[in-house]
């Protein structure tokens, strides 16, 4: 019985440095894509723009969130709206 705890355990483990790596791996592809600011840089409300407009809602959802607070609703519709073009802005 502990060895399967033990190797479901290792499993989960497993999983989850799988997961950071690639959540990792995400954000600097799109920081390499120019996307995202490099680290120290404060977000600005262009970056959201640039995201929402490459399709990367959530990162976009992200870093608003960063810059305006606010919930979780509030950040998607802004993103969405931004998403849908040029008349799309940031409140």
């Amino acid at each position: 019985m502990s060895k399967v705890i033990l190797v479901v355990t290792g499993f989960v483990a497993m999983g989850l440095f799988i997961a950071f790596a690639q959540k990792r791996q995400k954000a600097e592809h799109i920081r390499l894509q120019g996307l995202l600011p490099s680290p120290g840089q404060v977000p600005t409300d262009e970056d959201v723009k640039r995201l929402a407009e490459a399709g990367e809602k959530i990162s976009a959802i992200k870093i608003y969130r960063q810059i305006h607070g606010g919930g979780l609703k509030e950040a998607k519709e802004a993103v969405e709206n931004l998403a849908k073009g040029p008349s799309g802005s940031v409140e």
